[in-house]
This record gives structure tokens, sequence and C-alpha cells, in this order.
């Protein structure tokens, strides 16, 4: 179902009066200076943004670091509201997230610059899309479909219209309970998913192991996962094959699981963790900044094998910060204008793939051909 157009105008009116991050960061900044873009979630204010890191002006682009609004808050004028799990297309071009429309779930595709949204689940239901991701080639796509995983084949026509074929189950799950599947992701190669099964309120979450194309039987990530924690969210940095995650003590339920299953128990602080090779998940990982025992670290987005975006609560809502593997080193990224004041800023995706069609908006569009290190999208 492709939402209608009739609203551009009023659509791109509201975009360009959005407050923007104008211009370079401020002179001094420590920051370790970064060329792609960002995609991420206001948890509290119910809002997708895209951040443009690249500190330089063109005739053509003249602002380069900027937070643009997506228009699917619910009082927006299509009636999408609840927009979250924002990641870039396999080209870089689009935002790809999941938001409700008349009290369905489903997964929708914007053409960064344009004034559509593709409802790119909408054929198969009220099915409760969620949590999707992409493979590395770019060709497959996953997503949390009523409590288990889907799979299926994404391609764009010859006008640039994205299409879903050959959807498959890889697994069942049933909400609230140790079946429940959520975070997928696609190994390197492709071959497999990962994800992370289990209420928090039934049993310890587990990140699991299964294959694309034989999905009758699945493995848990990691063997002799300790008693009385729990893992989940994993990420793949598909430039070095790094595999991230997240975990963290269990403590005794507390009264919110009765009430929903969906709220976490009480528990220690969030940690971050990676292994060199998601082929070979063997031994002990590697935690990211151990000494900092105090505060929650999630979500990481992975950009080039030693930075990432992640997540941190150091003293109050999340706020996004870079992190340097090899250092340990993080760095808040509020001053160049990306965390919200009073808002939750978590579920980062970056891509370092440029515009390939600027706009007035200087984020690309809808009319694009081909990008370096990326497979022919259209019209090639």
């Amino acid at each position: 179902m492709r939402i209608s157009a009739a609203w551009l105008g009023l659509l791109l009116a509201m975009l360009a009066g959005a407050a923007f991050a104008q211009g370079c960061p401020a002179s001094g900044t420590s920051i370790p200076a970064l060329t792609g873009r960002m995609v991420y979630e206001d948890a509290n204010g119910g809002q997708i943004y895209v951040y443009d890191f690249l500190c330089a002006t063109t005739a053509t682009m003249p602002q380069r670091v900027k937070i643009e609004t997506l228009t699917v808050t619910s009082t927006g004028l299509t009636g999408v509201g609840s927009p979250t799990n924002p990641v870039f297309s396999p080209d870089g071009q689009a935002v790809v997230f999941r938001a409700v429309q008349n009290d369905e779930s489903h997964i929708y595709y914007w053409a960064i610059g344009s004034g559509t949204l593709t409802n790119l689940t909408g054929f198969m239901g009220n099915q409760n899309n969620q949590d999707v991701k992409f493979s590395a080639d770019g060709f497959s796509m996953v997503w949390k479909q009523l409590s288990g995983v889907e799979v299926a084949s994404f391609t764009l026509d010859d006008t640039g219209t994205p299409q879903l074929s050959q959807v498959r189950q890889l697994t069942a799950g049933t909400r609230g309970a140790s079946s429940e599947a959520s975070g997928p992701t696609f190994s390197p190669d492709g071959q497999h998913v990962y994800y992370f099964t289990g209420s928090a309120c039934a049993q310890p979450m587990q990140i699991q192991q299964i294959s694309v194309n034989s999905p009758a039987g699945r493995t848990n990530a990691f063997s002799g996962q300790a008693a009385g924690t729990y893992f989940y969210y994993p990420a793949i940095d598909y430039s070095t094959d790094k595999f991230f995650y997240v975990t963290g003590p269990i403590q005794p339920a507390g009264p919110g699981c009765s009430a929903n299953p969906q709220v976490l128990p009480p528990h220690g602080p969030d940690r971050l963790f990676y292994y060199p090779n998601a082929n070979t998940i063997t031994g002990a990982a590697t935690e990211f900044d151990a000494s900092e025992t105090t505060v929650d670290k999630s979500d990481p987005a992975p950009i080039d094998g030693d930075y990432f975006i992640y997540s941190k609560d150091p003293s109050g809502p999340y706020g996004l910060y870079l992190g340097q593997l090899s250092t340990g080193q993080s760095w808040s990224l509020a001053p160049l204008n990306v965390n919200i004041s009073g808002g939750s800023m978590v579920g980062a995706n970056y891509t370092a793939i440029r515009p390939l069609a600027p706009t007035t908006f200087g984020l690309g569009g809808p009319n694009y051909h081909t990008a370096p290190g990326t497979r022919c999208r259209k019209n090639c």
C-alpha cells in the first residue's frame, strides 16, 4: 500500500521549517570527524531523525550538518505514528522503519527528501511487523513479525519503488513467552540470522542463531551463558565482521512483569561486548569500557570496525555517544546537537554512503543510480 502524495506540498513545507542544527560543530571539539549519516529515534518524543555528520558547505548542499524530522508522528498528515527501529536502506538513500497506522504495525520505506511513504508489509495484513534489518549485500530483509522472524528478498523496480518477494518465516514465537524472537540481524554471509529470544519475565534472554536455508533448528550463539544473565541486541559490523551484543544481570522480577511482559524486571546496568569475528563466536568476548559500571550502554551501531555509536544514560534519559574500540574512549554527541532536550536517543543506525541526488534538504533524494561500494540498485 502506498500512502497518497496529496499532502506532499505541506510535508515539504513542514520539513523546510524544521529546526536544523546548521553549520559545523564548535571549534575545539574533540569528537573524531565522521563523514557519513545517522538515523535514530527519540523514544520519548515519538520521532525519528536523520543526521548528517559531514562538516562542509557547498553550493548544492548548503546545510551539511543538520537534523531532519520525518513527519510521521501520530498528529501528522498521514496518521502514521509511533515510529521506531529506523535503519538506512542498503543504498543509503532511504530510511526504513516501523510505524503504526490504523492500529496496525508495519514497516515503511521513505526515500529521503521525497513526500511519499511506502508500506512494505501492508500486503500481509495486521501482523505486528517491526525490528527491520538488511543483509550485507542488500538483497534480503529480516524483521520481527508476530513475535517470530521473517525474511524476504528486497528489490527496487524501475521506478525506484521498493518491493518484497519470497517472504517466509524462519521461526515462530509467542509474545511474552520464552519463544518470543526479537532484534533479528543477518550474519556477514547472509546464511544465518541472529536474534534474541525469551521474555525477561519468563527466563534470561538468549541470542540464538538460525539458518536461513534450513531453519528447522536453532542454536544458542553463546555456549556456557552464565546463569542470571541476559544477552540481547545483536549487531554486526559488516566491514570487519565484528559481533556486538548487550548483556546484564537479572534480578528478581518486579510487578511490571505480570502487567506487561515487555517490561524488563529490575536489573543491573547493561554492558556492551564484542567478538572480533561473527563467524567464530568462541572464547571470551571483550567488554567496551569495563571501567564504567554504573550506567546503561546499549544499541551498538557499527561504523568502521573501530568506531561505533551507542546509547548511554549517565544521568537521565539516553543520549548518543561515539565509542572507539581500540582505545576504549567515548564522546558524547551532544555538542553536535544530536541529543534532543528531554528526549531519549536510542536505536541509531549509520551509513557511510553519501547522498547521490542532492535536494534542498542536503540529504539526497529518490532519483539515484549507484553508490561506491554498493550493488547497482536502479536504472543501471
